[in-house]
């Protein structure tokens, strides 16, 4: 295909950040994970019951930071760019008072949602939770702002920054959980004040490459005016419908964490062992996600049509290095991935090698989906992208629900590879067609 060499290593340079920052937030959280089986396997299964909750939360980060970027790269007026970033701080901070709100005064409910009340009343887990929450809670605004200044430094094309940033995060949450954990002793808490370190130093590193910048410099355009509202909406809604297809999932984990500890709190352990090196490899792709909004809304803005097709086999190619390269090690590697982790049954072992040949399969059958599903950004058919998120997880949780009966942890695992199959049967067809069809209407 025309360029295809060049839109890969072009799509690069731009993910490259977004990458680490994406694997970054991911990796953070696995350490935090490894640390906590250190201080208890309680201690870990807790954080585990939390990360859904916290990730329909940071869903926001994420639609936002998407958002920001797709109307930035098709906008050429600095006027126009400057109300877009005013309404992403005002964005932001709305959603920071409606999080904070339900975390703290519905803790109840958050418990509820959690599946605590599957526990009984003097569970440790249940007590390790409330340790955690307390403090992780607080971290949610700082994952909005760095997510968000992460994705400044890459629109402004500063890679180099992003990249020390995010190797000066991770440095220093390693050093964070370690002190926090196995110097001070603070367990649960340290493991939560660890992280909300981490993510202000990286608004912070974050600040200083940008205070100089066109896009941030005064005079601003007044806000609340027509365009300003113009703006707002536009931004309002492209995060809205990223938001939906990512709490989409986020509920799914929720209730999939529920199904495992209904089974049993082995079971829960295998799932979460699986789900955490799966999200590790599956989240790294949220960069080159972000890179691929860019270089296609460019594309779209300067009407290239010929590089529509070459532009998303480019990333596609960058998805499928980084899955072959996760199945290589869940085949050839189990017992190093399974290492990772302190405190885990010998006895659950041979489950969960055996779950991770289902996530070879996952990993596979996802390749294609994968920018399809984010390019419905792109053509304007968020509404599309939503639509896909909620037929995975409706034929993820339904196969769930009786798979579990007959086939325990493992009707987990293959409830998703059932999920992922449709959607590569259903809409990467569809994501083709409308690509070709915004070539032919230009």
């Amino acid at each position: 295909m025309k360029n295809l060499k060049h839109h890969f290593w072009e799509i690069g340079k731009i993910s490259f950040p977004l990458t680490l920052a994406a694997a970054a937030g991911t990796l953070l959280v696995f350490i935090d994970s490894l640390f906590a089986t250190r201080v208890s396997i309680e201690t870990y299964e807790a954080v585990f019951l939390t990360l859904p909750i916290m990730g329909a939360g940071t869903g926001i980060g994420i639609g936002l930071a998407a958002a920001i970027a797709d109307l930035i790269a098709k906008e050429k007026d600095l006027v126009n760019i400057k109300r877009l970033l005013t309404a992403s701080f005002l964005l932001s901070f709305l959603s920071m008072l409606v999080f904070l709100y339900l975390a703290i005064f519905q803790i109840d409910w958050i418990e509820r949602v959690a599946g605590l009340q599957h526990l009984e009343e003097d569970s440790p887990i249940i007590n390790e939770f409330r340790k955690y929450w307390k403090v992780i809670l607080w971290t949610f605004p700082v994952q909005i702002l760095f997510s968000l200044t992460i994705q400044f430094l890459t629109i402004l094309e500063k890679q180099k920054a992003g990249i020390y940033t995010i190797l000066a995060i991770l440095l220093l949450n390693i050093v964070l959980d370690y002190v926090f954990t196995q110097v001070l002793s603070w367990g649960a808490e340290g493991l939560a004040y660890s992280t909300m370190g981490v993510f202000s130093a990286g608004i912070l590193f974050c600040l200083f490459p940008l205070k100089n910048e066109a896009y941030f410099q005064l005079p601003y355009p007044k806000v609340f005016n027509r365009a300003f509202l113009k703006a707002f909406g536009q931004l309002t809604l492209n995060t809205l419908m990223i938001f939906m297809s990512v709490v989409i999932f986020s509920i799914a984990g929720i209730l999939l964490n529920k199904m495992a500890l209904s089974i049993s709190t082995a079971a829960l352990v295998t799932y979460a062992v699986f789900r955490q090196i799966m999200e590790f490899i599956i989240l790294t792709t949220r960069g080159l996600l972000g890179g691929f909004i860019i270089y296609m809304g460019n594309a779209i803005r300067d009407k290239a049509t010929a590089s529509y097709f070459p532009i998303y086999w480019a990333a596609t190619a960058w998805i499928a290095i980084i899955n072959i390269t996760g199945m290589i090690f869940l085949f050839f590697f189990p017992n190093l991935l399974i290492s990772f982790f302190e405190n885990i049954d010998e006895a659950l072992i041979p489950d969960i090698k055996h779950i991770f040949l289902v996530g070879i399969l996952i990993l596979f059958v996802f390749i294609l989906p994968r920018m399809a599903q984010i390019g419905f950004i792109s053509l304007n058919k968020s509404a599309l992208l939503v639509i896909n998120s909620v037929t995975f997880v409706i034929i993820q949780l339904v196969a769930a629900y009786y798979w579990t009966k007959t086939h325990g942890v493992f009707g987990l695992a293959y409830a998703e590879l059932l999920a992922c199959l449709s959607s590569l049967l259903i809409f990467v067809p569809l994501y083709f067609y409308l690509l070709n069809q915004a070539k032919k209407d230009i």
